[in-house]
């Protein structure tokens, strides 16, 4: 993205000064102002008004960081047709991407990687603050780093399911002065067990008050649900 080179760097948590001193340990990060459309389209316009050979459009990009291919083509209606092609990039002084699973199975273990990329000209001290909301649980974790002129920094963050199932909420906030960014991304938990139905016909002898059914023992078992269907057959 872009044409200058970012200077690749990869470090664990315990490289950079980690705090929570960036808000509370418990309190989850206000998600309105964050990026959290990442839309592989960002306009369509097939009918555009052209007014002496101009045509101007106005639209809002995703909140994607990255590299925009645009495609324009023209057609008279006498057959004549043109096309052109361009790109552009949309990006910012100081961006953080996390880079999530689209999904969980329960008791998964994974590192959720945050990435921060400095494209101004200048050093900066950087204050990021990873956010991590599961059912109303919230985790935050912070960081203190400090980020050279055109570099970029991923820092990888352990993360163990809590063998629940549910949709989990990360989001991450960097600061450096008057710069901020943040990127804010939901992915489920599934459900890693398969359901198995077994039926089993019992025969009840006059007179008798109760049944007795086999036991069943199972390492992974969760839950049993027993539906009794007293039917005379």
């Amino acid at each position: 993205m872009g044409a200058r080179s970012a200077k690749m760097e990869s470090f664990a948590m315990a490289e950079d000064s980690v705090s929570n001193n960036l808000g509370s340990s418990t309190e989850s990060i206000q998600t309105e102002n964050m990026r959290q459309n990442f839309v592989p389209n960002a306009y369509w316009n097939p009918t555009l008004d052209i007014k002496q050979g101009k045509a101007q459009i106005k639209f809002k990009t995703p909140s994607s960081f990255t590299r925009w291919d645009t495609q324009v083509a023209v057609f008279t209606k006498d057959l004549q047709t043109g096309k052109n092609t361009f790109n552009f990039a949309s990006k910012k002084d100081l961006m953080v991407r996390l880079e999530t699973p689209r999904f969980l199975r329960q008791g998964d273990e994974m590192a959720l990687k945050t990435i921060l990329n400095n494209e101004s000209n200048r050093t900066l001290q950087v204050q990021m603050m990873l956010s991590m909301n599961f059912r109303g649980e919230v985790k935050n974790i912070g960081l203190n780093t400090t980020l050279s002129a055109g570099a970029q920094k991923t820092f990888s963050h352990p993360f163990t399911d809590p063998y629940e199932v549910g949709d989990m909420q990360v989001a991450v906030v960097a600061r450096a002065g008057a710069l901020s960014d943040g990127e804010v991304k939901t992915f489920p938990i599934l459900n890693s067990a398969e359901y198995l139905t077994e039926s089993e016909t019992i025969t009840i002898k006059d007179g008798a008050n109760n049944i007795a059914l086999k036991n069943i023992s199972s390492s992974t078992l969760q839950a049993v649900h027993l539906t009794l269907d007293t039917s005379l057959l």
